[in-house]
């Protein structure tokens, strides 16, 4: 049986506790990465939601823009598709 010898053990338990302290670091700095990507993610979510409910409303007025239009019979209008007019409302 081969003795080994104690420079070793000790040489190991070092390299053990650094593995462990950078372990410990590399564990923190995800955790740190993580809130803050969950805080960018929770604001992009509110401007998001925000866009989504001006961009509807805005869809809203302007196809009820279009149905008064029609509604009214408008002498200028007389001569446009309501197809045309959805088309360039749409876009």
């Amino acid at each position: 049986m081969t003795s080994i010898p104690i420079s070793s053990l000790a040489k190991e338990e070092s390299s053990i506790a650094a593995l462990a302290a950078a372990t410990r670091r590399h564990a923190l700095l995800f955790a740190d990465y993580f809130t803050q990507y969950a805080k960018v993610r929770i604001g992009y979510r509110g401007d998001f939601v925000v866009s989504l409910l001006t961009s509807f409303a805005a869809t809203i007025f302007q196809i009820a823009f279009v149905v008064v239009l029609f509604e009214k019979r408008l002498s200028w209008a007389a001569g446009v598709s309501r197809k045309f007019c959805f088309f360039t409302v749409s876009r």
